[in-house]
């Protein structure tokens, strides 16, 4: 997401948590939304409306990190793979998870899952890979209608050529910044992070009036 659209996103969510404490009578109205709803609703509403708490400095700090790292590191990671190995991250971390897997082998939205891609963009990622012969879809021998993605051994060979470029890129962009004391309780917190944001949808794109504002 583009570090504007971000900005503008955190800015209206907190407005709408200012306007749901301070004005919990019309918190529909500054979504967008008919006011005119039967009182019993709104008392309700009102009732169980989360209190907006401030962020501490350290916490905004962290907030601020996070959404710059979030976008920053996965650019870096992408741009030494692409240079050096002619290859995308979502093409890495795809060879990565099928060669990890039993048989070498994953049902397509299984590997969309896990790659928290959707299945048409999963199937882009292993259309080009299979152009290569890296990658091969095979009809699920289990009910015949599910398809596999099947890592070839040109693949395997492939992940373990751009492995090497990988770690060095890896180590250099994060973990030389991090302590190894710090690893459980930062794995711990992003893990956290992550179930907790599963079952989240994808946002729409930012309209263009948000990523030049007049």
């Amino acid at each position: 997401m583009d570090s504007n659209c971000l900005t503008k996103q955190v800015y209206e969510d907190n407005m709408l948590r200012q306007a749901s404490t301070v004005f919990p009578m019309q918190k529909d109205a500054v979504r967008g939304k008919s006011s005119r709803e039967p009182a019993h609703n709104q008392a309700e509403q009102t009732k169980t409306a989360p209190e907006a708490v401030p962020l501490t400095p350290d916490e905004e700090d962290f907030i601020r990190a996070f959404a710059r790292a979030s976008l920053t590191v996965p650019r870096a990671l992408e741009a030494d793979l692409v240079r050096d190995e002619r290859m995308s991250l979502n093409e890495y971390f795809t060879l990565a998870r099928l060669s990890e897997a039993s048989g070498r082998r994953l049902r397509m939205s299984e590997l969309a899952g896990t790659s928290q891609l959707s299945l048409s963009g999963m199937s882009r990622i292993v259309d080009h890979l299979e152009r290569q012969n890296l990658v091969r879809r095979e009809r699920s021998t289990d009910d015949g209608r599910g398809l596999h993605a099947v890592l070839t051994d040109a693949g395997f060979d492939r992940l373990r050529g751009a492995w090497p470029t990988h770690l060095f890129s890896v180590r250099r962009h994060m973990f030389d910044h991090v302590a190894s004391a710090d690893l459980p309780a930062f794995t711990a917190a992003l893990q956290g992070f992550a179930s907790a944001c599963a079952g989240a949808k994808m946002a729409p794109p930012c309209p263009d009036d948000t990523l030049n504002p007049a």
